[in-house]
């Protein structure tokens, strides 16, 4: 048998039968509950990453490709892996098991990375490949990291109650190193990224309700000179934005998307949240002198 191992994730205690290097073993959070994570080694193919959800009876299958397969069962808090190698769990545990989890509790994964700056969350989207990992990586030397890649809303009394995902990042080698950063092990997820410790983390006693969640960053890296913070008013262009970096919204169907604009989450965030893109600069030798601009730039609005 297993060794059954502890973590904390999304504001849940995580039971886990396998070692998740890129998760916390602690939490400075009250928690929403207990979760239980059992891997089961199973061959499968390896011919196509074509992803698929499937409901029957309240519970969920969730298909990543001919390589993974997650079952998704709400009502005993469990999720069931069914793969044969263990990376692969801990390179997709984070991201669509969890948005597919988090629909059916009347909460949202948002694609983001996340700063605080005065007890205020800075949430970073981006499509992939924008860089938001990156500038985050590199503004936790003037600001406190909180979340990497994700970050798990729920109401709680009709306020937001916000949660972590991982504390430590996702990156290529090439811009860790640039950053200076440490990896946190030698693992490296499908993606050929390692993880790596943010210069600043939280420190203060963080509840459910300490941090406001009252704007969102969209990231666009151009061929420029400055840095331009610009208010999105659009009601149109804010929920086109805010859609497109829900997790899973791309590839979970019709189905997912319809309950995610129909929540009343969705609604609230869009209705009491300001919007703003956020363009910087491209090029990464530019990009520590960009953070503390822009570190400065999220002080000076919160």
């Amino acid at each position: 048998m297993r060794k059954m191992r502890d973590y904390y994730i999304y504001g849940f205690r995580l039971f886990s039968n396998i070692e998740l290097k890129n998760i916390s073993s602690f939490c400075n959070q009250p928690y929403n509950g207990i979760l239980r994570l059992n891997f089961i080694r199973k061959e499968l193919g390896e011919s196509h990453w074509i992803i698929k959800l499937e409901e029957n009876d309240g519970k969920y299958i969730l298909n990543i490709g001919d390589h993974i397969i997650y079952h998704i069962c709400p009502i005993n808090n469990c999720i069931t892996v069914y793969s044969s190698n263990e990376t692969l769990v801990e390179s997709t545990i984070i991201n669509l098991p969890f948005a597919v989890f988090a629909i059916t509790q009347n909460s949202l994964l948002l694609h983001a990375s996340v700063l605080v700056c005065k007890n205020t969350l800075i949430p970073i989207c981006a499509s992939k490949g924008t860089g938001k990992t990156t500038l985050t990586a590199a503004m936790s030397k003037f600001l406190p990291f909180f979340s990497d890649d994700t970050l798990y809303i729920n109401l709680n009394n009709g306020n937001f109650a916000t949660y972590q995902g991982s504390t430590t990042m996702k990156m290529f080698c090439d811009s860790a190193s640039a950053l200076t950063l440490s990896a946190v092990s030698d693992k490296v997820n499908i993606q050929n990224k390692g993880y790596y410790y943010p210069t600043l983390v939280t420190e203060s006693q963080l509840k459910k309700d300490d941090n406001s969640l009252c704007k969102l960053f969209f990231l666009f890296r151009e061929n420029r000179q400055n840095i331009l913070i610009e208010e999105i008013k659009s009601q149109h262009s804010k929920n086109m934005y805010l859609h497109a970096n829900i997790c899973g919204a791309e590839v979970l169907g019709f189905e997912y998307c319809k309950r995610i604009i129909h929540s009343q989450l969705y609604k609230k965030m869009m209705l009491e949240i300001s919007f703003y893109k956020l363009y910087i600069p491209d090029g990464l030798a530019r990009l520590p002198d960009i953070a503390k601009k822009t570190a400065k730039l999220m002080n000076d609005m919160t």
